[in-house]
């Protein structure tokens, strides 16, 4: 058995862009449609929040369409990956999986916001300390049956999305999207895995 655990540079930047703004998109449906919890361990800034005379309802109307878009990408990524018809770790593979990568990347809308230039350092730094940070625990091992029962059902690739609380989307019949809180507690993410593949 072998999953893979990767991230998602698009999706990170809206959540970074989201904690920088200090934007509620939350605001706009409080039913909270498709919009995840907050960024996971945010360093501080200097500077928060939109600047004067920026319209935040209509930045947090941009920023919900954007999510939208960037988590419909990334499915349509994982569809992409999962019909590719070569071995999965062979060269044909990863050269194949490659290609689709470079075909499916989207210029996040987030860099089009004026501020990001001035963030970008803060942004890396983070983005650095989430690929630092190690779980106390191997989180597949120790719910190991439920990861193999996930696996069973196709399971071959977890995105950790760098929020608190509980996000969890499958992303495609071989993909699932869940949030950092959810992999450090063995509870929520054998819920997760539980949750792959069923209807």
């Amino acid at each position: 058995m072998v999953l893979t655990v990767d991230d998602d540079r698009a999706l990170e930047e809206l959540v970074w862009v989201r904690y920088a703004l200090d934007l509620d998109p939350h605001d706009l449906d409080p039913r909270g449609s498709d919009v995840p919890p907050p960024i996971w361990n945010p360093p501080p800034l200097a500077r928060r929040g939109v600047r004067p005379g920026d319209d935040r309802a209509e930045l947090e109307q941009r920023w919900v369409r954007a999510w939208a878009d960037a988590l419909a990408a990334r499915r349509r990524l994982e569809e992409a990956l999962a019909a590719l018809d070569a071995p999965r770790f062979s060269v044909g593979r990863q050269a194949a999986e490659r290609e689709v990568r470079r075909r499916h990347r989207i210029r996040s809308w987030p860099r089009d916001v004026d501020q990001f230039e001035a963030w970008r350092g803060p942004f890396e730094t983070w983005r650095r300390s989430l690929h630092a940070f190690v779980h106390e625990r191997d989180p597949e091992r120790e719910i190991l049956r439920t990861t193999t029962a996930a696996w069973r059902r196709g399971l071959e690739r977890i995105i950790e999305l760098p929020t608190t609380g509980d996000y969890t989307r499958m992303l495609s019949p071989a993909a699932l999207l869940v949030t950092r809180s959810t992999r450090a507690d063995p509870l929520a993410y054998a819920d997760a895995l539980e949750s792959f593949g069923r209807p």
